[in-house]
């Protein structure tokens, strides 16, 4: 599976494009330590942005154009700071309207995924390596000359199958990992085990975000709606069903042990639903969340 890693290190957007060129190039030039507050609008048309950076009020204006890329969940809330957004929202918070657009912070769609861990008979996950004693070492080790267990994600194997027959596109997604993940692993793992991460691509269930205030400084209010549809509720089970299908083939037979999660107290429709809503968990895929319209303000 590809990954955005390079020489033992995520390769981030700044890593790939901007650190190495900001010097290089006479006409980029990068601010750290910003906090954009809002999108600078006259006449109908976005021509800046202000931003605060060590406690002081700056502003940056545009000669040509303005390129907002927060992400899909910075950008809408930058939107409605700036004005940009369904116009009775906005109002609500005393900020004045600058173009209503009522899709700005609407059709929020997210990958939700499950769990599904199997324990394994032999010791050859990362378990022992999840030791204290033996994470002081590959971290030793990475920080060294940046190889070893540390310098990938584990996440190295995948697949993409359709849940039925009659559609065209694959719309469950496999992540395998050669260990035990606990709550992102921040819970102390407790056998040697492989998990598949597994969840749909193409949920029907629309989510929305909002402003909790004026205040950029405040989280917007993020409700993903997951699971509101029975489309999507079906294929949640769906993964399940088929990831335990494709443990329990002959190949795994020498390293399959007991299912961990869900586990054996989990095999109705209504056992399923309940796994998913008590487990199921973001992949931080938010895919869709503002219909730009944005054509009174490029």
């Amino acid at each position: 599976m590809d990954s955005t890693t390079w020489k033992g290190m995520r390769s981030s957007a700044a890593v790939g494009h901007i650190h190495e060129q900001s010097s290089a190039r006479p006409n980029l030039s990068a601010e750290a330590g910003c906090l954009v507050t809002r999108v600078l609008i006259e006449g109908g048309k976005a021509v800046g942005v202000e931003y605060r950076q060590g406690g002081e009020l700056k502003l940056a204006r545009a000669e040509k154009s303005v390129i907002l890329s927060g992400g899909a969940i910075n950008s809408p809330q930058l939107l409605m700071l700036s004005g940009v957004g369904p116009a009775e929202h906005l109002k609500s918070h005393d900020i004045e309207v600058a173009v209503d657009l009522p899709g700005v912070g609407q059709n929020l769609q997210d990958h939700l995924e499950v769990y599904v861990q199997q324990e394994c008979t032999k010791p050859i996950t990362l378990y022992k390596w999840q030791q204290p004693h033996n994470m002081v070492k590959i971290g030793l080790q990475w920080f060294y000359d940046r190889s070893g267990l540390c310098g990938t994600a584990h996440l190295e194997a995948g697949g993409f199958i359709r849940s039925r027959a009659g559609i065209t596109h694959p719309d469950i997604q496999f992540h395998f990992l050669p260990s035990q993940v606990l709550d992102h692993g921040r819970g102390k793992i407790t056998h040697e085990a492989f998990q598949v991460h597994v969840g749909q691509m193409r949920q029907e269930s629309r989510g929305y975000l909002e402003l909790q205030s004026a205040d950029p400084t405040q989280h917007p209010l993020i409700e993903p709606n997951y699971l509101d549809s029975e489309q999507d509720r079906w294929e949640m089970r769906e993964c399940i069903r088929l990831t335990r299908e494709i443990f329990d083939q002959p190949a795994f037979d020498e390293f399959r042990g007991s299912e961990l999660r869900p586990g054996p107290d989990y095999n109705t429709d209504k056992e399923l639903d309940d796994f998913v809503r008590k487990f199921g968990d973001s992949a931080y895929h938010p895919p869709v969340l503002v219909e730009w319209e944005l054509t009174p303000c490029r």
